[in-house]
């Protein structure tokens, strides 16, 4: 009985994360203060540091959890990576695809923890992680 409900519970999260999410997507960067000067500041300083702290480069292939609009995301794929990016909601991969027209560095793709191989991580946080090409 406690995993029945232990799953009717995550099912009811996800449905309100994704729900949260498209009635967010048309305003999302101005509700998460990225449409500020200093939202901008603030996002260009940490994808510097994620670009630094993961070794970002023309050689790297890397995945982001949670890519939203895609803001960080842009600023990664400068770097030369190639980059998988993934999110629970269409509406928000809506607005990260306007962002990648005609490049092919960059792949989006919606994903539900069901079908994430990385169902353990947090639906709610971004995070980067680097793969070395064998």
């Amino acid at each position: 009985m406690e995993t029945r409900q232990n799953a009717a519970e995550a099912a009811a999260r996800l449905a309100r994360e994704v729900e949260h999410h498209r009635r967010i997507a048309s305003h999302a960067g101005a509700i998460w203060n990225w449409d500020t000067p200093g939202g901008r500041r603030r996002a260009s300083r940490r994808a510097a540091l994620l670009i630094e702290q993961a070794r970002l480069g023309p050689a790297c292939r890397a995945l982001e959890l949670g890519c939203g609009t895609g803001i960080f995301l842009e600023m990664a794929a400068r770097s030369g990576a190639r980059i998988a990016a993934v999110d629970l909601s269409w509406e928000l991969l809506d607005a990260a695809k306007r962002r990648f027209v005609g490049q092919s560095a960059v792949s989006l793709q919606r994903v539900t923890p069901r079908l994430c191989p990385f169902a353990t991580a947090p639906s709610t946080q971004s995070m980067a992680v680097r793969c070395s090409i064998t």
